[in-house]
């Protein structure tokens, strides 16, 4: 009974600390660096679809904002504004005026998304590794609390739906669960360009397969390459008359500027800290975290040319493989025994569907099996 009672009393805890933490980091992304510092995507034009091409084509976020705003009756939505218009830090701090309702409801999913990672995160520790307690819990906290390091220059809505959609897939693709990958892919490709790397990730994780997976193997493939094609080209012709255009060049007047000035020396050592703890005993490491963290490279060569080198959270899709692979080797540096669930090669097909297919230690984690 006292196990039971402990038991209890720790997940309330790491609940009510899941929750403050997604309300607070959701505030410091509204508030610092904000949801209006670039003017081809301020808030509002990206909820009613107004904003410049790219950013207008990550439609999921805006879509589900403007369809929450739609089906909310005119009286709620009034009283909802005019309790916000008085208050101070609303007005003077996050600048919601006039489309108090519109921000808020765009806050208040932004702090689901944190809170829907945070579990995909504990699920992924309890997939992965064992032991899972408390270690799956403790994983799934600090994943939100070394977000607001990330924050720099802008903050986008879709931002963090990327963060929760692309996790969640990671995680489905690594149990085998294809009736609810599809689906997540399908709103991943919806919220952001970068879910085309998940058919990559799932062609190198699968990439031995028996005679008989072979039709599947490829049958799957082709599946999430025609489906995000068809779900970016839809919305690139939908939002086709919008000012801007289909990629930004950043290269010459930002990153090329950048790389031509040596990092200082406190960068360069946290940098190479961060590096070397990643990589440590990397062979020994679930395979599927190492595939999902190669993804950095085509990230880094798109960011090169169509995005800023130095800002963090465009690489939210390898956020969570890279700081597990992260913590598994602090703790193993500590003296505490983490072991892998899943293979840490691509020996075989039969070996990733056993581990994909066994049940979790844990059954109060997300359900994803």
């Amino acid at each position: 009974m006292n196990n039971m009672t402990r038991d209890l009393s720790w997940k309330a805890v790491s609940w009510i600390a899941r929750v403050f933490i997604s309300f607070w980091i959701a505030l410091i992304f509204f508030h610092s660096p904000g949801v209006n510092g670039y003017w081809p995507a301020e808030y509002h034009d990206m909820v009613t679809g107004k904003a410049y091409r790219p950013f207008v084509t990550r439609a999921l976020m805006p879509w589900t904002i403007r369809t929450v705003v739609a089906a909310t009756p005119e009286k709620a939505k009034t009283a909802i504004a005019e309790g916000l218009e008085h208050s101070w830090y609303v007005n003077k701090e996050l600048h919601w005026k006039p489309y108090y309702y519109e921000y808020l409801v765009g806050y208040l999913l932004s702090v689901f998304c944190l809170v829907a990672f945070s579990l995909v995160c504990r699920s992924f520790w309890r997939s992965f590794l064992t032991p899972p307690h408390p270690y799956g819990e403790m994983f799934s906290i600090v994943a939100l609390l070394g977000l607001p390091l990330l924050f720099k220059y802008y903050s986008y809505i879709y931002d963090f739906p990327t963060l929760f959609l692309y996790t969640l897939c990671l995680l489905l693709l690594a149990r085998r669960n294809w009736v609810m990958y599809f689906p997540v892919f399908f709103l991943s490709c919806v919220n952001k360009e970068t879910a085309i790397l998940l058919p990559v990730v799932f062609a190198l994780y699968y990439i031995v397969h028996h005679r008989d997976d072979r039709h599947i193997y490829w049958l799957f493939l082709t599946g999430q390459v025609v489906l995000a094609v068809l779900v970016r080209g839809g919305i690139a012709f939908l939002y086709r008359d919008n000012p801007g255009s289909a990629l930004e060049s950043h290269f010459l007047y930002h990153n090329l500027p950048l790389l031509t000035v040596p990092p200082s020396v406190e960068t360069s050592v946290t940098w190479l800290l961060l590096i070397t703890v990643v990589l440590h005993q990397w062979w020994t490491k679930p395979w599927l975290l190492r595939v999902a963290v190669s993804m950095l490279v085509p990230l880094l060569s798109l960011c090169l040319f169509f995005g800023s080198l130095d800002e963090l959270r465009d690489y939210y899709e390898v956020y969570a493989p890279a700081l597990m692979l992260g913590a598994i080797s602090f703790l193993r540096l500590l003296g505490y025994a983490i072991r892998t669930l899943t293979p840490s090669t691509p020996s075989s097909v039969g070996r990733i569907r056993a581990a994909a297919d066994a049940p979790p230690e844990d059954p109060d984690g997300i359900s994803v099996s």
